[in-house]
């Protein structure tokens, strides 16, 4: 859960929890700090945004951040990013993994930056692997990236342990 170094008060533990079970009820997923709706969590779409829309405040008051991850991949709507008041869109590895072999994949992730910029979001490309990925993402002003490039995936306690 993407929270921010805050002193632990009653009120700050009190709005975790309450942000964790609305966000569990409406069935977001935990995804490397960020809860994140999936494309392919298309159910109850309408229920789950009134949900988050609704506690988007209370959330980013406590450091929590909301991402639309998986884009352009399952039931990829355009709908998702004009309903739901997001802070980042998370670029599928598909796309990533097939950079430098497709100018397909490279067109499609500079244009899902480019749209990203424009609705003023922040971007996470995942997935990357090689340097190669990564420069290209840097040419292409994607401002964050996840992927074994940087680092394997990690309990809470490895990463304190640094």
């Amino acid at each position: 859960m993407g929270v921010a170094p805050l002193s632990k008060t009653d009120d700050y533990v009190t709005a975790i929890s309450a942000a964790y079970s609305a966000l569990k009820k409406a069935k977001f997923n935990h995804r490397g700090g960020y809860y994140v709706y999936s494309e392919e969590m298309n159910k109850d779409l309408t229920q789950r945004v009134n949900i988050l829309n609704s506690l988007r405040d209370a959330l980013k008051q406590v450091g929590v951040h909301v991402s639309l991850g998986d884009f352009g991949t399952g039931y990829s709507s355009l709908v998702y990013l004009q309903r739901m008041n997001l802070d980042r869109i998370k670029v599928d590895r598909s796309f990533v993994m097939q950079s430098g072999q497709s100018q397909t994949s490279e067109r499609i992730i500079r244009s899902i930056i480019n749209l990203g910029r424009q609705l003023k979001l922040d971007l996470l490309a995942e997935g990357i692997e090689t340097a190669d990925q990564e420069n290209f993402l840097k040419d292409a002003n994607c401002n964050s990236a996840q992927g074994y490039r940087f680092t394997k995936p990690m309990d809470y306690e490895s990463l304190l342990s640094g």
